[in-house]
C-alpha cells in the first residue's frame, strides 16, 4: 500500500506481516497483522505554514528520493512496471518516483 502523508510532505509505503506474537490469536479470530511504515520519498520539508498560517513555498526539487521535495502530496497511482505518480497539489504538477528512486517532474 502506497500513500501520500501529506502534512509531512512524504511519500509512504505501509506493509503489513504477520505478527511473531502467537499468543494473540485465539481459535476462530484472523491472525494478527502489523503494519510497517517506510519512508519511500520526500525530504519531510514541511514549510508549509510560518507561524500565523501564512502559506509558505518549498521549491520543488527533482533527484533522488531522499532529498526530493514534495508540498502538500495528495494522491498516488503505482503502474504495472512499480514506477509511482504523485499529485503534489501546490507544486501543481504531476511527479513520477522511479523504481531506482528518483523523483522527476512528470513532463
Amino acid at each position: 500500500l502506497v500513500v501520500a502523508d501529506a502534512a509531512n510532505n512524504r511519500i509512504r509505503r505501509i506493509e503489513f506481516r504477520p505478527s511473531r506474537h502467537r499468543d494473540f490469536i485465539r481459535p476462530g479470530y484472523p491472525d494478527v497483522f502489523n503494519g510497517y511504515v517506510t519512508t519511500l520519498a520526500g525530504s519531510g520539508d514541511t514549510r508549509n505554514f510560518f507561524g500565523d498560517s501564512i502559506p509558505q513555498d518549498v521549491p520543488l526539487k527533482d533527484g533522488h528520493a531522499s532529498v526530493a521535495t514534495f508540498q502538500w502530496p495528495t494522491s498516488v497511482a503505482v503502474d504495472r512496471n512499480d514506477n509511482i505518480y504523485v499529485a503534489d497539489c501546490h507544486h501543481h504538477a504531476i511527479r513520477l518516483i522511479t523504481p531506482s528512486g528518483q523523483v522527476d517532474d512528470d513532463d
